[in-house]
């Protein structure tokens, strides 16, 4: 007599199996661009900003992508390849510049919401990628720093998602991300600043604490990244923001915490002249 087989769980597992299936082919691409370098983490970073602007169209513009669409697109990928190919004053330009025509054409023929959306659009995903290819050019942080921010998403996500599995709890944010939970935060928290105190000692910088302290407060970065992606899902009713990475969904929705975290650090490197990992010595 064979068991009665479950349908949820049958799922569940499968759509783990896909997951864990993406993951293993997608970390070895990045991690070997990155350190491979230029051209090849410019390229990578290209591509994947270009499905993020395509994706962010259809999304907002509720499965429409139209000749604004492609424009959007061709905007970014000219961006980031300019600033691949050490043109990084004239791909901040060429933003400037498209962001105000292409603000301009879609706000007189879709009006201004439909505008809004896109200007913002490509500002959310050529920012973090001309950051991305920024921090890696810088030929003694740019490697461990890199590194050092896909790790922290990486474990901020693990551990946030395993201590919501495990404790669960009062939800974090209900009407934005029900999955979310304030176990989960404390989770990735804990999480980031392992990543930072492992990262501070295999660098043998003087002291491991500012570095393990700035990765901390970055989780609380990550996770209102990911929560921001998520409103914006939310408001237009839809689960992913396309189907390109199998079990994951998109693009989007993979990297809308790195996304934060990359500002976040450009920002702060920007404003104080400091880099975090200045006191590498690797």
């Amino acid at each position: 007599m064979t068991s009665p087989s479950i349908p949820g769980a049958s799922h569940s597992a499968h759509s783990l199996a896909r997951r864990v299936a993406a993951a293993l082919v997608m970390i070895p691409v990045v991690l070997g661009a990155l350190w491979l370098g230029d051209p090849y983490w410019a390229l990578l970073v290209t591509a994947a900003c270009g499905a993020m602007a395509w994706e962010w169209r259809r999304l907002t513009a509720r499965g429409s992508l139209g000749p604004a669409g492609l424009a959007m697109v061709g905007l970014v990928l000219a961006v980031l390849l300019l600033q691949g190919l050490g043109e990084p004053d004239t791909a901040r330009w060429a933003l400037i510049a498209g962001v105000l025509l292409l603000g301009l054409a879609v706000g007189l023929g879709e009006g201004v919401a439909r505008a809004a959306w896109l200007v913002g659009g490509v500002i959310y995903v050529a920012l973090p990628g001309l950051a991305l290819t920024w921090l890696r050019q810088d030929p003694r942080f740019g490697l461990p720093a890199v590194l050092w921010l896909l790790l922290l998403v990486w474990a901020i996500d693990t551990a946030a998602f395993a201590a919501g599995k495990l404790i669960g709890g009062p939800k974090l944010i209900p009407r934005i991300s029900p999955s979310k939970t304030w176990a989960g935060l404390a989770g990735g928290a804990l999480g980031a600043a392992l990543v930072g105190y492992l990262t501070a000692r295999w660098g043998e910088q003087t002291s491991l604490w500012p570095l393990t302290l700035f990765s901390l407060l970055l989780a609380f970065v990550e996770q209102a990244g990911d929560a921001f992606e998520s409103g914006i899902k939310r408001h237009f009713g839809v689960k992913d923001s396309s189907g390109l990475i199998p079990g994951h969904g998109g693009i989007l929705d993979r990297v809308d915490g790195l996304v934060a975290v990359t500002l976040a650090v450009t920002g702060f490197i920007l404003l104080s002249g400091g880099v975090p990992l200045a006191d590498w010595h690797q």
